[in-house]
């Protein structure tokens, strides 16, 4: 531990101002782009035989975050995701935060009769479904939202 942080308990260090207190809200965002800064050619996402770096995630998750946006998501609207444990999934717990909406990760094991009554699936504003799920138009179950999410 840096001698400026504290020599001892109760105490401030050299350098330190006694009686301050640095606070930030914690948000996933600010660590991706944190990361995007500092390790731009780091290996963020190792899916198969895809490798992302932070700054091809932190793109990725911004241009999610534009498309949200330009759909007409709103601060506060709920996006609700069915998608496996993947890189897409990955950018939409970055994106969707990055436009002001809410992550409903839906679980994909639901049964169809469970599915119905999850809270996520009564209340979806924007309607999100990834590669490889049933439904219909781009993984979407037809009449399971309010508008077509792109």
């Amino acid at each position: 531990m840096s001698s400026a942080l504290s020599e001892g308990p109760g105490r401030p260090g050299p350098g330190a101002v006694a009686g301050t207190v640095f606070r930030s809200e914690l948000n996933p965002v600010d660590f991706l782009y944190r990361a995007a800064y500092l390790y731009p050619e780091k290996v963020a996402v190792a899916a198969g035989k895809r490798r992302y770096s932070y700054q091809e995630l932190a793109e990725r998750s911004w241009r999610l975050a534009n498309a949200l946006r330009s759909a007409g998501l709103a601060k506060g609207d709920r996006v609700a995701a069915l998608l496996f444990n993947s890189p897409a999934m990955l950018e939409a717990h970055f994106g969707v935060p990055a436009a002001g909406g809410i992550l409903v990760a839906v679980n994909n094991r639901l049964s169809r009769r469970r599915d119905r009554l999850h809270p996520a699936a009564q209340r979806r504003e924007v309607p999100a479904a990834g590669h490889g799920t049933r439904g219909g138009r781009r993984g979407v179950r037809p009449g399971r939202g309010d508008r077509d999410p792109l």
